[in-house]
């Protein structure tokens, strides 16, 4: 990416609950991945109330020590929950997918469907086009159609085409 381009606005970390086996044993094995968010201006869509969490209990947060109020220090001051959940954090936890259409097609890196669907989600809108220029195994397509989206996808391997369309 050209400098100035492109703004990156979150860096989520991916755990991988059931991650491939590895034959390492100079290292621990690689059960996360990064997953950049960048935009093209600070004026971008982003609906965050589409992908908001539940919160852990329906009781307040606890109250912070302390909190600056109108310049004068507040002690004690409870924070509402939101009536829709809690901004999700820039961490997600989810299971490794995996498709075979036969013995001879696996994509090595397919992502899951829980891992794209917040980014489209908050990102677009009913009818918008989702672009994929790396589409693999088609996850961003599988999610983008579920969610009402238009998609388009480019893969250059023709074996994971097959995979893309048979999802």
């Amino acid at each position: 990416m050209e400098a100035g381009q492109f703004i990156q606005r979150n860096c989520i970390v991916w755990k991988k609950i059931n991650p491939k086996p590895e034959g390492t044993t100079k290292r621990l094995s690689t059960s996360t991945e990064f997953v950049f968010f960048f935009t093209k201006s600070l004026n971008h869509r982003f609906d965050i109330d589409t992908i908001r969490v539940p919160y852990k209990d329906d009781a307040l947060s606890n109250p912070p020590r302390h909190r600056r109020l109108n310049g004068k220090m507040q002690m004690g001051t409870a924070n509402l929950h939101h009536p829709l959940g809690k901004v999700p954090a820039d961490f997600i936890e989810t299971n490794v997918a995996s498709i075979h259409l036969d013995e001879d097609i696996e994509h090595p890196a397919m992502f899951p469907e829980e891992l794209i669907e917040p980014f489209v989600k908050a990102t677009t809108e009913k009818n918008d086009m989702v672009l994929d220029v790396f589409a693999g195994s088609g996850t961003t397509g599988v999610v983008a159609l579920d969610l009402g989206r238009r998609f388009v996808g480019y893969e250059i391997n023709r074996d994971f085409c097959k995979l893309c369309e048979h999802r």
